[in-house]
């Protein structure tokens, strides 16, 4: 098991489906923004058109005839609000932003460096001590040896309502690449923690 875990209650934990991008038709390992995002619009009742089976195929597709980059938070925000969602990004977002959003049953894709290249995720909950329940499309990091438990077919939801602790997110969203986070998930305390003001985040909702 994960350091990332923790044993406290859940205070809020928002309904969103949870997606595997190891499963996706077009380019799976690279998927993550599609697939947090095909989460967010399930979890609104948005289902896409049917042109591929799955809505996170649609949305790959989507991303190229618009000319949409779906690596950059403007190309995931277009996506989503294309659909008629209201996506509040913040590129300059800390902890207190994160926990509003769930607050106000928004969940938030995060970037982070969960990766060496970079990762997203869902982020659907936090806990009473302020730990976050995410949905992590890839499969479940193992954050004391900065790892992944990859989704395969056999066990396609490793990822889905994971605790990961406030230090985690805050080390690997807070952080410029994944060999400063790994080094800085060691030593983060309460004050850096609070002080973060660079991550970015999509609040998604009506």
């Amino acid at each position: 098991m994960s350091v990332s875990r923790t044993a406290d209650d859940i205070k809020v934990n928002i309904e969103v489906p949870y997606l595997s991008q190891t499963n996706n038709k077009y380019e799976p390992y690279s998927a993550c923004n599609i697939t947090c995002t095909a989460m967010c619009l399930k979890k609104f009742g948005i289902a896409g058109d049917g042109s591929e089976a799955q809505l996170e195929d649609q949305l790959y597709n989507k991303a190229l005839v618009t000319g949409w980059n779906r690596f950059s938070p403007q190309g995931i925000k277009s996506l989503i609000e294309s659909y008629g969602l209201t996506d509040r990004l913040n590129i300059n977002a800390g902890t207190h932003d994160i926990y509003k959003s769930l607050d106000e049953g928004r969940p938030v894709i995060i970037h982070g460096f969960f990766t060496d290249p970079g990762h997203i995720i869902v982020i659907k909950g936090h806990t009473e001590k302020g730990h976050f329940v995410v949905h992590d499309p890839y499969g479940d990091l193992i954050a004391n040896g900065w790892y992944y438990d990859i989704n395969n077919s056999t066990e396609p939801h490793r990822g889905e309502n994971l605790i990961y602790s406030k230090w985690l997110i805050g080390a690997a969203c807070g952080s410029w690449s994944s060999g400063e986070a790994k080094v800085w998930y060691q030593t983060i305390n309460h004050s850096e923690l609070m002080a973060i003001e660079n991550m970015w985040i999509h609040s998604v909702g009506l």
